[in-house]
């Protein structure tokens, strides 16, 4: 996937913001749990339990002078009077209504308290000695206290009751808690597989396919963090090693075509000299032999052509310097046009040059730029038909700091499956072709610092693009 294909991707999220998602998602979980189990169990459980187990100390003691007032009754009912026992038991009496006034107190029965703690004030004043004790209303008194014991124990178990709700909702909010957790994990287990999982594993298939030489192999990013762009680099990693892969081998067969050129050359350079020599000599001779000289002037300039076209191919085998000066378009491209005039009047194709008026200077280098024109313009008019038109136009870029040269035809077009080769040295689809002119004029463009394009359709044409640097 490519630059173009990330900018649709949804808003960027870094790996971290999504693993912070995750742990802020279990830890707000966790939390909420501690802080709901704690609110339950601080402000409602346990006040509940504690006010239970108070009424329940407190109805214990009401008991406990129930049945004090019940022994201390019977005494005095059967005349059985003991000074000590009596006092001893009006002391516990004392201590137990002191106890339970102090548990009672700020309570929600403490107002039920006070008609018990009258009577029992009222009991505590008769005469313990006389007969007139008895008259004592044991039964109001235990009448009370048994009311109250009673209030005691519905307040218990209204505290107990209460209790044991907030115990179910700690019990809910726990179960509620645990199943949030587990689809938290859940959840969590297919976001950890789906945001790291699944982009490791591509970027494990990728480097094993480019480790194996499978430098085409592209990695497609599923979202746009530290791993898709780790992505995007190992996709740029491996069209940048396809790409040195092909200048090497590129390096590699020049290398090969420029010795084997080498060689060719020092094994023809003896007899094209012999020729040369031969030819001047029987034309110094041919004296009033029109016909003789003329084949003699054939054959001299046979050989200069072959000569220069195997230094064309020596030049575009190795590498070139250039020497890039001020030069106006309109005269460069008129110079280009009448060295191929016999080309043009022998095929019957014309040419047509349209320069834009704002492009008054480029600077190319005077020797080789032609060249590459020519190799442009003898390509699209070997590719026209007699009476068709080739176009040549140069102004300035749509990018800013570049000038355009095209040169397009009206030809049977070129293949899509060739238009990657075209561009390679010795590659041709002309019975009579050599493969050196477009690669010569790639070479030189690109040693201007520009591009050369080629944009064709079946049976609609050819144009070639060549953008270069204003300086």
């Amino acid at each position: 996937m490519g630059a173009d294909r990330m900018d649709g991707m949804r808003p960027a999220r870094t790996l971290r913001w999504k693993l912070s998602l995750l742990a802020a998602g279990y830890g707000g979980s966790l939390c909420a749990n501690l802080v709901l189990s704690t609110i339950c169990i601080l402000a409602y459980l346990k006040p509940a339990y504690r006010e239970a187990w108070q009424d329940l100390q407190t109805q214990q003691r009401v008991e406990q002078i129930r049945a004090l007032l019940r022994s201390e009754s019977y005494l005095l009912r059967n005349g059985t009077i003991d000074g000590k026992a009596l006092s001893d038991l009006e002391a516990r009496i004392q201590a137990e209504a002191a106890a339970i006034e102090q548990l009672m107190a700020g309570g929600d029965s403490a107002r039920a308290w006070l008609p018990v703690k009258q009577a029992l004030a009222a009991w505590g004043r008769r005469d313990a000695t006389g007969p007139e004790a008895v008259h004592g209303n044991h039964q109001e008194l235990d009448g009370l206290l048994n009311g109250l014991s009673g209030l005691l124990a519905q307040q218990r178990y209204n505290h107990l009751a209460r209790a044991a709700n907030v115990q179910q909702w700690v019990i809910a909010i726990l179960l509620t808690s645990t199943l949030v957790g587990a689809t938290l994990c859940i959840v969590g287990l297919v976001l950890l597989r789906r945001w790291v999982i699944g982009p490791v594993s591509d970027l494990r298939t990728a480097t094993g396919q480019i480790g194996r030489g499978n430098l085409q192999y592209q990695v497609t990013p599923r979202y746009s963090d530290e791993l898709g762009r780790l992505g995007e680099e190992l996709n740029q990693m491996s069209a940048r090693l396809l790409e040195l892969q092909g200048q090497l081998l590129e390096q590699e067969r020049l290398a090969a075509a420029s010795e084997t050129l080498t060689r060719l050359q020092e094994k023809l350079r003896a007899p094209l000299e012999e020729i040369r020599g031969l030819a001047g000599s029987i034309l110094r001779d041919a004296g009033a032999d029109q016909d003789l000289a003329d084949c003699q002037q054939r054959i001299l300039a046979t050989v200069d052509r072959f000569e220069n076209w195997l230094n064309l191919l020596r030049d575009s085998l190795s590498p070139q310097s250039l020497r890039r000066e001020p030069v106006r378009p309109c005269d460069l491209l008129d110079d280009v046009v009448k060295a191929l005039r016999p080309l043009l009047d022998r095929t019957g194709v014309d040419v047509r040059v349209r320069v834009d008026p704002g492009l008054e200077l480029i600077r190319v280098d005077r020797l080789h730029f032609p060249q590459a024109i020519v190799a442009l313009v003898t390509n699209a008019v070997e590719a026209s038909s007699e009476g068709q038109v080739v176009h040549i136009e140069a102004g300035p870029s749509d990018v800013k700091g570049r000038w355009c040269l095209s040169v397009a035809d009206a030809g049977p077009g070129i293949p899509a499956e060739l238009q990657a080769r075209i561009f390679q040295p010795f590659f041709t689809t002309k019975i009579q072709g050599n493969g050196i002119g477009l690669a010569m004029a790639l070479k030189v463009v690109k040693l201007h610092g520009g591009t050369l394009e080629v944009e064709s359709k079946q049976d609609q044409g050819s144009r070639f693009t060549a953008t270069i640097p204003e300086a």
